[in-house]
């Protein structure tokens, strides 16, 4: 597992603990933070797709072995 799906299940464990105790400005800021998270793992998750993708073109154009010195 990623660094940034395990910090969602992290956010997920904080507030399962505190639920009494968090305050409605503490919710909205973790809100907006599980936002961006989502929003950075979808990016990652794109890069990874492209890279391969370009990859596979690689290999595709410089025969069996691929890569820029093939």
């Amino acid at each position: 597992m990623t660094p940034l799906p395990l910090g969602v299940a992290a956010i997920g464990e904080l507030l399962a603990y505190s639920a009494e105790k968090v305050t409605p400005e503490a919710v909205e800021n973790i809100g907006w933070l599980i936002e961006s998270l989502g929003r950075q793992m979808f990016a990652l998750s794109n890069l990874k797709d492209m890279s391969e993708s370009t990859l596979a073109t690689d290999k595709g154009l410089k025969g069996a072995n691929g890569g820029l010195m093939s």
